[in-house]
């Protein structure tokens, strides 16, 4: 039998929520003694912060304070990282159309954008991007030519 804790982290998992989901949500919230920080830490481990963030919001679960500003401050620094590398892949994106390189975005650049109820949900810490052999040299000359640096 799963602890109020692991179910209200399981009913968090859909990044898309569902009604069935968010009645279980609240049904797990009220009817268990929920241990916060073990919560907050077991969706860390999983990768789960944002999306358990999201659905207490959208189900309008209160948390205790100390958790709601660590939460919030998780999801305005998502919201800005996002936004960060929205803008980083369209000014990519623009420098290579001027020399005629097409690219793809894939993994969690694109699915974010497919698949999440908001981009800033899908944890990322790079983006993947698809070249022909032969565009990507001249891509990596191009970018170095205007300003990009390699790290």
């Amino acid at each position: 039998m799963f602890s109020g804790t692991l179910r209200i982290l399981a009913c968090c998992s859909r990044p898309t929520p569902h009604v069935m989901q968010q009645e279980l949500l609240n049904n797990a919230w009220k009817n268990q003694e929920v241990d916060w920080q073990q919560l907050l830490t077991l969706a860390e481990k999983h990768g789960m912060v944002l999306l358990l963030a999201f659905h207490l919001e959208e189900a309008g679960i209160s948390v205790p304070r100390g958790m709601q500003r660590s939460l919030t401050l998780m999801l305005d620094t998502q919201r800005r990282l996002h936004s960060i590398r929205q803008n980083l892949l369209a000014r990519i994106e623009g420098l290579l159309a001027e020399s005629s390189i097409e690219l793809a975005v894939l993994k969690g650049a694109a699915v974010c954008l497919q698949v999440y109820p908001e981009p800033w949900l899908r944890p990322m810490g790079d983006m993947d991007l698809f070249l022909t052999r032969e565009d990507a040299c001249r891509a990596h000359s191009f970018l170095l030519e205007n300003g990009w640096k390699m790290t």
